[in-house]
């Protein structure tokens, strides 16, 4: 026999033959279809597809629906069938994109992808992988994902902003660059939510950076993001940096007394 290790692509098409394509439970999906009324609405499939464990009868109670009269989907049910199959336990990630897709071309404008669908599909995207190749495969998919998110004109906030710093699929100078390329020109709530995104992540010093070329920009920051920053620096062990970022916000006169105080409060906090 051969010794010759196998290769990834071999590997993973044995991997394919020794686990056999998933088959629908009809008797689950003809199940939940008998619950539902004979005229249900989108918020009435959404829980039968909440209540339902198995991702497959799922996706199927989602197309089927799909294919009645005079049903239309809405945010509801489309959250719902993404999230359920992009759970990494589900492991149909590929189905939950293609209902993301089916949501991004329908002639319901007000169906279109909003904020909590990315953050649903990032979500479920930073849950894949345990290896080094998947990982760098589905940061790329969420790199793609948020430049159409920025491209449909949706406002980037903590959360989406994390999932890219966290995936380590840009740098924040980068990420500025991209979206002033593209005339989405970051205001303060996109500088707040990128510098907080940096500092809880762990990444303080670009979390610094780019703090101060918030504030050359003229950009107001709010207390909730110094507050992450000092609060993460501490964590972090970098007590003295966040001694010196605060002096220097005095000086500067960024923030008031008050605001001041509180800071002060959480740096002693972690002292």
């Amino acid at each position: 026999y051969s010794t010759t290790v196998p290769t990834r692509s071999l590997r993973r098409r044995i991997s394919k033959r020794n686990n056999p394509k998933p088959v629908l439970d009809e008797s689950k999906f003809q199940e939940t279809v008998s619950k539902l009324p004979p005229r249900f609405t989108p918020e009435e499939l959404a829980d039968a597809i909440t209540l339902q464990e198995d991702p497959l009868v799922c996706f199927h109670l989602f197309n089927w629906a799909s294919q009645q009269p005079r049903f239309k989907h809405e945010n509801c049910t489309y959250h719902i069938a993404i999230r359920k199959l992009g759970a990494a336990k589900a492991g149909k990630l590929i189905r939950a994109v293609n209902i993301f897709r089916h949501m991004a071309t329908s002639k319901n404008l007000e169906c279109r992808p909003t904020i909590r669908a990315y953050h649903i599909l990032f979500k479920a995207l930073l849950g894949q992988g345990n290896n080094s190749y998947t990982s760098h495969m589905y940061m790329e998919t969420i790199r793609s994902l948020f430049r159409q998110m920025v491209d449909s004109g949706i406002e980037p906030d903590v959360f989406a902003l994390n999932c890219l710093v966290k995936g380590r699929t840009i740098n924040a100078r980068e990420l500025l660059g991209e979206m002033k390329g593209k005339g989405f020109v970051p205001n303060g709530k996109s500088y707040n939510s990128l510098v907080s995104a940096l500092a809880l992540s762990g990444e303080v010093d670009d979390a610094v950076n780019c703090l101060w070329e918030m504030v050359e920009s003229g950009r107001v920051v709010d207390l909730i993001t110094y507050r992450t920053l000092v609060a993460e620096s501490c964590r972090k062990g970098k007590y003295d940096e966040a001694r010196r970022l605060l002096g220097t916000l005095r000086e500067k006169k960024l923030v008031d007394r008050d605001s001041y105080d509180k800071l002060m409060s959480v740096l002693r906090k972690d002292l």
